[in-house]
């Protein structure tokens, strides 16, 4: 009996330190809310214990959402869940925007660093402290998001930073082949408008899929400001008609040019011709007078139909 009540007493005591112990842990969600609050001490203790984990369990991940978007830094801040919060405490602790914490958590080799969202949330936040820091330690944009959360905030610090960092500043960055000064204009980002100009490296009358040249855009989304540093540079934009014309002839000759290949029989190629004839004569039928238009419209529109014209060349002989 005496051997039975010591047995209990022992699991008793075992139970009670267990559950002593197990107080003065942190669990993962705590740890979350740790690097979010910017609470350095309890960062601290909880990547001090042994084989600690980042990832959530599924409950917690609406209960960290709830606490980012109840704090005032990252407030609006939207992101995917999933891919954010599983297991990315360090962006977490941008959110929080606690330089101490960021580099203790930057330090410890257990943490993994999602280099693109980390140097994306610093940009989005206006954190110049935060981005200087992942930049020196080798953490640079994978893609164009970081530039444009910059030039939605204006920060010319952060902007030459990133930009420092490009091969060529100027090439298109999107599917409608807008460069960064293009969309410094739809942000009217005149600090960084300003600094991408004076590098002189923008073709000014380059335009977009939309035949947008920087000087349209800057009418339709910039201040004045902006609109006379383009014409003062000499920029160009395509009036309505115009791109109008642009837009069929550039359809028409990408179409040839698709139509070359020797999937097309000879009789699908023949009417591909037979429209770009057919747009052409058009075009000679309007007799658009030309005067109406700048010197560089029309340049542009006889290149274009240089380029239609070696197009059907082409086409012609690939259907024989």
């Amino acid at each position: 009996m005496k051997i039975i009540q010591k047995i209990t007493l022992f699991c008793i005591l075992f139970c009670m330190l267990f559950v002593l112990a197990s107080c003065g842990e942190i669990s993962t969600y705590q740890f979350y809310e740790a690097c979010l609050n910017g609470d350095v001490e309890k960062v601290e203790k909880y990547i001090s214990q042994e084989n600690f984990t980042v990832n959530l369990y599924d409950n917690d991940i609406s209960r960290v959402l709830s606490e980012i978007q109840k704090n005032s830094i990252s407030n609006d801040f939207v992101y995917d869940i999933e891919e954010l919060f599983i297991d990315d405490p360090f962006t977490v602790s941008i959110l929080g925007n606690n330089i101490s914490i960021i580099k203790m958590l930057y330090e410890n080799e257990s943490i993994k660093i999602n280099d693109e969202y980390a140097i994306y949330v610093a940009c989005k936040l206006n954190n110049i402290e935060v981005v200087k820091y992942l930049v020196d330690r080798g953490i640079f944009p994978e893609t164009y998001n970081s530039y444009i959360a910059v030039l939605e905030n204006d920060n010319i610090e952060i902007f030459e930073i990133l930009y420092s960092l490009l091969i060529n500043g100027n090439e298109p960055i999107n599917g409608s082949n807008d460069n960064l000064l293009m969309f410094a204009i739809k942000n009217n980002s005149k600090n960084c408008f300003n600094f991408l100009l004076n590098t002189g490296i923008f073709d000014l009358n380059v335009y977009n899929s939309q035949y947008q040249t920087a000087l349209e855009l800057a009418r339709d989304y910039a201040d004045n400001d902006i609109i006379q540093s383009l014409l003062a540079a000499n920029a160009n934009y395509f009036t309505s008609s115009m791109k109008e014309y642009m837009m069929d002839f550039t359809y028409i000759k990408d179409k040839m040019l698709r139509y070359c290949d020797g999937s097309y029989s000879y009789y699908e190629k023949y009417e591909v011709m037979q429209e770009f004839n057919e747009l052409t004569s058009s075009l000679n039928k309007i007799k658009i007078n030309l005067n109406n238009y700048s010197d560089w419209e029309k340049k542009q529109l006889l290149n274009l139909l240089n380029e239609c014209s070696d197009a059907s060349t082409k086409l012609r002989y690939s259907a024989y």
